[in-house]
């Protein structure tokens, strides 16, 4: 068994503030008032971030984070890294974490919705009410020869121009929008002194919105999930009070061209007032109904999880009641491969598969597909007294069948606090499971005692061994009262280069303040 040990953390801290001249209307705007969404490493970088990882070290980039961040104060250095923020900020970094240029991506869609309509007098002010912006990632997008030579800089903020592939980022929101943002164009346009959102283009919104998406790692791949307004006849749907939708699934290549799409089964719909699962709400929770998904490591299919509405029971009734099955679809063609079924050979659904997206492992764990499973159902009323419900991550092989499983440790105070795990993911080698949670304390305290108390996150880490997980380490970023260590994890991922390396998106709560750091663990 591999002897694992935290070698050392490297911490970086965001802007609070952004204060643009040219950016008026985003003036004393928070930069980073919502979550990380993600983090993006730019591959055209030459340098490396100014840090060092020593034995039990903790490295804090900036002693200016609370500064405004107004135009003189930008760095003229090439973008290191890219986050994204939930409420539809992409800020582009230096390898000291300092500002770049930052793109509002709700703007970019207003823009060309104002170039569409041409509409007399529009307004051109930004809403209060901001979509969520729920994911981004980069890939490489090839550039024909007549746009490369359309400009006769050689390098802008030290990205070559004339690369016939270009870094584009593609900006995912639970509104329906789809924006692509070019990398070398907007670090020319910011070298002119223009505006950064001008190097970006809002593909199209789809009407019914967006469940979730991403790219295949092989970033040729685009996978979206939104919903069916019309059946295949062209009728409209109806549905019973609206609790259930029919969910598209579709592939687009880099040129958001559509490949393929096929028509799931009626789901649940998880309805944005409503954010409450297990026994615990809080605004970070996970809805139950949340269609999820993820991609094979090798990029040749993807599993989709969703919240099932009219599944038969195996009683004499033939009784139809909601749950949540995962089906895996292959990348070019989305035929259906396998449907999650327990492996006793008796067609039996996997009960009480939860809604945080899949984790999909690697050649050497054979491929199958991790989901997170309670012992019993967290809607139940038993759920609320009795004994504890414990957790797993359910392993499905390729052809559906469930096979064994890693334990979760749940370690937090029962009488005091509630956890909820929210995210799993593996590692390169597939020898390490990352499991992320949520813990809320419990109070029935005055207002006061309420205040100084806050949520925070739990990091662990399980290791494979002869078949079997084994808990390794676990980091808490807080411990139920507000303080300078407490922190909700946003975005937990391992790196795709170092297999023992993960990046851990925190979301930190002073009070009323907000402070968000993404420190990477060796």
């Amino acid at each position: 068994m591999r002897n694992l040990s935290l070698q050392g953390e490297v911490r970086h801290a965001l802007p609070l503030r952004l204060n643009r001249e040219h950016h008026d209307e985003c003036a004393g705007r928070s930069a980073v008032s919502g979550k990380i969404v993600a983090v993006i490493r730019n591959s055209s970088h030459d340098g490396h971030l100014d840090v060092d990882i020593n034995d039990d070290s903790v490295d804090y980039h900036r002693d200016d984070a609370n500064e405004d961040f107004s135009s003189h104060h930008l760095s003229a250095q090439p973008p290191a890294v890219f986050v994204m923020i939930s409420e539809g900020k992409l800020l582009a970094l230096d390898g000291n974490d300092r500002l770049v240029w930052t793109v509002d991506l709700e703007k970019v869609v207003l823009d060309s919705n104002l170039e569409q309509d041409d509409e007399e007098g529009a307004s051109t002010t930004l809403s209060e009410a901001r979509s969520e912006w729920f994911y981004a990632a980069g890939f490489l997008q090839e550039e024909s020869p007549e746009a490369s030579n359309t400009n006769n800089t050689d390098t802008i903020l030290g990205l070559n121009i004339h690369d016939r592939a270009s870094l584009h980022i593609t900006c995912l929101s639970h509104a329906g929008h789809v924006v692509s943002v070019s990398v070398e164009s907007t670090n020319s346009i910011v070298s002119r002194n223009g505006s950064p959102e001008d190097g970006s283009e809002c593909i199209g919104t789809f009407e019914n919105g967006l469940e979730c998406g991403g790219w295949s790692p092989d970033g040729e791949v685009l996978a979206l999930v939104t919903f069916a307004s019309e059946d295949e006849e062209g009728n409209a749907i109806q549905t019973e009070n609206g609790q259930f939708r029919v969910p598209i699934l579709m592939t687009m290549n880099t040129q958001y061209e559509i490949l393929a799409e096929v028509r799931l089964e009626p789901c649940l719909y998880a309805e944005e007032q409503s954010n409450n699962i297990g026994n615990g709400s809080s605004e970070e929770a996970i809805h139950p109904n949340a269609i999820t998904f993820c991609w094979r490591p090798d990029s040749s299919s993807l599993a989709v999880s969703t919240m099932d509405a009219n599944v038969k029971t195996t009683n004499e009734k033939a009784e139809t009641n909601p749950l949540r099955r995962i089906r895996t679809f292959s990348r070019t063609t989305l035929q259906l491969l396998s449907l999650s079924k327990e492996e006793d050979g008796s067609g039996r659904d996997v009960p009480n598969i939860l809604p945080a997206s899949p984790t999909w492992a690697p050649a050497g764990c054979s491929h199958y597909v991790g989901a997170l499973q309670s012992s019993r159902s967290l809607s139940s009323k038993s759920s609320a007294r009795g004994r504890p419900i414990s957790m797993q991550v359910a392993f499905m092989e390729p052809n559906g069948l469930r096979h064994r499983e890693c334990k979760i440790h749940m370690t937090y105070n029962r009488m005091n606090e509630n956890e909820e795990v929210v995210g799993v993911a593996f590692n390169l080698d597939g020898d390490l499971l990352a499991v992320t949670s949520l813990v809320t304390p419990l109070t029935n305290g005055s207002q006061s005692e309420q205040k100084s108390v806050c949520m925070y996150g739990k990091l662990q880490l399980y290791h494979r061994s002869n078949y079997h997980w084994y808990l390794k380490y676990e980091l808490r970023y807080g411990g139920g009262v507000i303080s300078s260590s407490s922190a909700i994890i946003s975005k937990a991922k391992f790196s795709e280069e170092d297999p023992y390396q993960i990046m851990v998106a925190l979301d930190r709560r002073h009070l009323d303040a907000v402070d968000n750091s993404f420190p990477s663990l060796e």
